[in-house]
């Protein structure tokens, strides 16, 4: 382990060496903190050892510096004019630890071994973190910021409410807000609150009984208890009914819920983040969401940018995506021109980063070079806005297009039985009182 050592007495340099070297530590010596700034410019420490009284300063204005270059890097102080005071400052301003001159040898290297034990485990732990959070392409201030966010987010057993536009990457934000909590080792299952019709989505949440209604022809357990001691992420939660928005805040304010069927209560133990490309504040104002669900959900709240807020990052995911693809139709490794990246840089993605990589992934498959130039680009976007909704009456959402689909299929139930509800509910396998409901609001 690289070890660096700041102190301006030739005869410490020796003394240090000779204890450190049998240790299995590479000791660097600098004299001075000019020679210490040259020093780590080029090179990378894992400890540092940086004396208090230097020929051109203190060694406590080497901390930030060292810091800003080795991240949270160990910082052991050493002196032999050492007081209470000087010992106080040095840890505020970030040093592992205050040794006095002269050095006691066992003293020193349990120091310098807790250092290098932390050390290891910063290390491993930023590690995980850069495989985690590389999903999430980016490196543009925003992102970095929604990183720190996440980071203090994640460790805390808190709901979660991710906002952001469609395509921007809310499922994997969920995913790595997840991994880097302490339920990681447990299931996380995704729900997606839009595409299930409304007679379904509360099975599915919180399971039912056999026989509770017709085909109901076993046991089944929803999503939260089949993930208790994990976390759930409902996708969509504005889409959630109104209906079933109470028993979501019963399971989140008291941790229970009912089975379908059930005369009882059931114990589960589940975070719950949740996301959404709605203005649920606005939801609210027009009664299609509960006030009171949306406070417990959003506190806190990540909001991820669009990529029209983060064109920086632009061409990191092109070639992000560009490598993937080669990869995985096994073609030769192909790049992106220069003005073949300005045009990717300057569209705007409507639909953010999906949008993005679809396209990248149909340029990839189509063009004839390794070069991918501006000409592949062009084509590209040119039919993309050729299947352009061209209304906003053909730009209908998830959720639209299956509750006309289930409208239909009622519909020729009703017309194939002679308006028999009883009939249409068996063939159905829906309740009839459900199917009453599905009557007036489609008006059949």
């Amino acid at each position: 382990m690289n070890l660096l050592v700041v102190d301006d007495q030739k005869s410490s340099h020796k003394v240090l060496n000779d204890i450190l070297s049998r240790e299995n530590y590479k000791c660097t010596f600098a004299k001075s903190i000019a020679e210490c700034k040259n020093i780590i410019s080029n090179n990378d420490f894992r400890i540092a050892l940086l004396d208090l009284m230097l020929p051109d300063g203190y060694g406590t204005d080497l901390i930030v510096p060292m810091k800003d270059k080795f991240g949270n890097i160990p910082i052991i102080m050493i002196s032999g004019h050492g007081t209470i005071e000087l010992a106080v400052e040095a840890i505020k301003l970030g040093a592992y630890d205050f040794l006095e001159k002269p050095l006691d040898k066992n003293r020193l290297l349990i120091t310098v071994d807790n250092a290098a034990k932390i050390s290891s485990l910063k290390e491993q732990y930023e590690n995980l973190q850069k495989s985690i959070f590389g999903e999430f392409i980016g490196e543009s201030e925003c992102v970095k910021q929604l990183f720190e966010k996440i980071k203090k987010i994640a460790p805390l057993d808190c709901e979660v409410l991710i906002t952001g536009e469609s395509g921007t990457g809310k499922d994997i934000i969920a995913r790595i807000i997840h991994k880097l909590s302490p339920r990681s080792d447990k299931k996380f299952l995704k729900v997606n609150c839009a595409a299930l019709p409304e007679g379904v989505i509360e099975s599915e949440l919180f399971g039912h009984r056999k026989g509770k209604f017709t085909g109901a022809y076993s046991d089944y357990t929803g999503i939260f208890e089949a993930c208790s001691g994990g976390t759930v992420f409902l996708d969509e939660i504005g889409e959630l009914p109104h209906s079933l928005q109470a028993k979501l805040l019963e399971v989140i304010e008291y941790k229970t819920f009912r089975r379908l069927g059930d005369s009882f209560e059931t114990k589960v133990d589940t975070r719950i983040i949740t996301a959404t490309n709605r203005n649920l504040e606005e939801e609210i104002k027009n009664s299609n969401f509960r006030e009171d669900l949306y406070y417990r959900i959003s506190n806190p709240s990540v909001n991820i940018p669009p990529l029209e807020n983060r064109s920086d990052d632009i061409p990191t995911l092109a070639n992000h995506f560009v490598n993937r693809y080669c990869e995985k139709y096994e073609f030769e490794n192909k790049r992106i021109s220069l003005s073949a990246m300005e045009i990717l840089v300057t569209t705007k993605w409507k639909g953010n980063v999906r949008e993005l990589k679809n396209t990248i992934h149909n340029i990839v498959i189509l063009s004839n070079e390794n070069l991918i130039t501006e000409y592949d680009v062009n084509n590209e976007l040119s039919e993309i806005d050729k299947n352009l909704p061209k209304s906003i009456e053909e730009r209908k959402s998830l959720k639209q297009q299956l509750c006309e689909k289930e409208a239909e299929i009622i519909k020729n139930a009703l017309i194939l039985f002679k308006r028999d509800v009883d009939s249409c509910a068996n063939h159905l396998g829906m309740d009839k009182s459900n199917i009453y409901r599905k009557m007036k609001q489609y008006n059949l």
